[in-house]
């Protein structure tokens, strides 16, 4: 990865930053959180670097990701996960919901987390075709 490609990761990051949060009316006007996890799962999946073209596609996204909270009033999907924590004697409840959006030919897809008892916040974006 050159400088070149850290310098416009660091910019994004910069403005992602100021961000910090959106309230969403598919969940009452909560505020939606835009903190390091969201960001990092643009640039990591599990413990593996997303390709440069991958993480330059998600990061042009978060501008859409934006408005799709701002104007959803409805989630798509919802789906809980739990994982053994501490040796199997306690548990980590994850809850996911997707909120869908269109642009041009493309279906933006945006991911909301929450963990436990924190706060929602953005987890990731993607898009699709939409086929003809």
């Amino acid at each position: 990865m050159g400088e070149d490609f850290k310098e416009y990761v660091r910019g994004i990051k910069f403005k992602y930053d100021q961000i910090k949060s959106i309230k969403c009316p598919a969940f009452g006007n909560e505020l939606i959180l835009f903190n390091k996890y969201g960001f990092n799962h643009i640039i990591w999946k599990k413990n593996e670097r997303r390709s440069v073209a991958q993480q330059k596609r998600r990061f042009s996204l978060i501008v859409y990701a934006m408005n799709i909270i701002k104007s959803s009033t409805a989630f798509n999907t919802y789906r809980i996960v739990e994982r053994p924590i501490n040796n199997n004697k306690s548990v980590s409840i994850a809850h996911f919901w997707s909120l869908v959006g269109q642009i041009d030919n493309r279906k933006i897809i945006v991911i909301i987390r929450k963990t436990n008892n924190g706060p929602k916040h953005f987890l990731s974006v993607m898009n699709k075709e939409v086929k003809k």
